[in-house]
């Protein structure tokens, strides 16, 4: 069942115009212990997280499918958090307890977007940074997958500059730079990192 969840992802991604994060992985943002991704998906960047060091991963999946088979394949890890909630609005019910900077990985999607759909979001993107706008903590990292989706239905037409200026919202001593995505890299610039300078 796993293989084929990957064999879905493989085929389904550049269809649908998601790319990932970088062969590079997540250890230059490892600064942080914890770890929270939104849109588990079958568990990869759960693993790329682990790969970089991080102490403790929490993952927020929709799919009921898709939470299954992450919760399968890290069961043996007490360290990986997984929750099937919404995070447009219950990443909240995650991060309300961590007293910490977090790195976020913020890669949540609606599946196949109708473009006739009245009232249906296909990012969770803008509901997640206002989640952690709530938080008392104005220094975590923010990672922003899959840039190339600006200004398109997959991203309900969100501008980058509306994501930077969300962003700014939470703290406006934000730096905001770009890495690559992509399996092998092939997304240039398609990841924003948001982090403050450590002498701020």
């Amino acid at each position: 069942m796993y293989r084929k969840y990957i064999l879905m992802a493989f085929i389904l991604s550049p269809i649908l115009g998601w790319a990932n994060m970088g062969p590079q992985g997540f250890h230059q943002f490892n600064v942080n212990k914890i770890f929270v991704e939104t849109g588990t998906f079958c568990g990869d960047s759960v693993q790329k997280a682990l790969d970089a060091g991080f102490k403790h991963v929490y993952s927020l999946e929709i799919n009921p499918k898709e939470h299954m088979i992450s919760r399968k394949r890290f069961a043996r890890q007490r360290n990986v958090h997984l929750f099937l909630k919404d995070s447009s609005y219950q990443l909240w019910d995650v991060i309300s307890s961590i007293h910490e900077p977090i790195t976020f990985w913020l890669d949540a999607h609606n599946g196949f977007p109708d473009p006739n759909a009245v009232g249906v979001s296909n990012t969770a993107l803008m509901g997640e940074l206002e989640q952690i706008k709530r938080h008392p903590i104005k220094n975590h990292i923010i990672l922003i997958d899959d840039l190339h989706c600006c200004d398109t239905l997959l991203f309900d037409y969100l501008s980058l500059q509306d994501i930077v200026d969300k962003i700014m919202e939470i703290n406006p001593e934000y730096n905001i730079t770009f890495v690559d995505g992509g399996n092998d890299g092939e997304y240039a610039d398609n990841i924003l990192v948001a982090y403050i300078e450590e002498n701020e």
